[in-house]
């Protein structure tokens, strides 16, 4: 029986470390610290920032051309789409505000955007072809 080679994998995590305490000039020691302290902080930041340096190391990013003109192209979309926003307001139970604080808190993002992002979620849910 014969086997597959493995995928190709991102360093190695602790390799990784070493890279970074090394280009930050800090001991491994206070690397780990701040990074233990990083990851209390903010653990879902921490977790997509891990999976978002696996995609780098495995080679699924790609330069952009004409790099100005993408940022402005974008620039206009995004400004397209908050000049297209429309205030709402709401009443919640209390409890269901102060979970929305806690998820929105985890995610490094304001409730106002999570609540944006959870209603644009379940509209376009509503509105896709049902299978």
């Amino acid at each position: 029986m014969t086997s597959k080679s493995p995928p190709k994998q991102p360093k190695k995590v602790e390799a990784l470390k070493h890279d970074e305490a090394t280009r930050k000039n800090i001991s491994m020691a206070e690397y780990q610290s701040v990074m233990a302290e990083e990851k209390e902080k903010n653990p879902v930041q921490v977790a997509y920032e891990r999976k978002l340096l696996e995609s780098v190391e495995l080679g699924e990013w790609q330069s952009v051309v004409n790099l100005p003109e993408e940022i402005a192209k974008y620039q206009q979309y995004a400004q397209s789409q908050i000049n297209a926003l429309e205030p709402v307001s709401i009443e919640l139970p209390i409890n269901d505000l102060q979970t929305l604080r806690t998820i929105a808190q985890q995610a490094d993002t304001s409730v106002a955007l999570l609540m944006a992002s959870i209603l644009h979620q379940y509209v376009a849910s509503q509105s896709s072809p049902q299978s």
